[in-house]
């Protein structure tokens, strides 16, 4: 997973990540909460899996960590 050329982590691995992190946790922590519920945060999940691989990965790279996309970006903030 990780590079070895660079000892980078590819963005879309790290989105991945946080997102099954936060359906499992979001899955077990209701489990008793009525089915109706239950089936809102579902469909939450689903939404916020679209959204949320693309959306952290860009927070991450602004907050300058190492990921791969990145680069480019801090050369373009630098010469400009």
């Amino acid at each position: 997973m990780v590079d070895r050329r660079s000892g980078k982590l590819p963005a879309v691995f790290v989105g991945f990540a946080a997102v099954l992190f936060q359906i499992i946790y979001l899955d077990t922590c209701l489990v008793f909460v009525p089915r109706v519920y239950m089936c809102f945060m579902d469909v939450l999940n689903l939404v916020w899996a679209s959204i949320g691989i693309i959306s952290l990965a860009h927070v991450i790279a602004l907050l300058g960590f190492p990921i791969y996309g990145n680069e480019d970006k801090k050369k373009r903030y630098v010469s400009s």
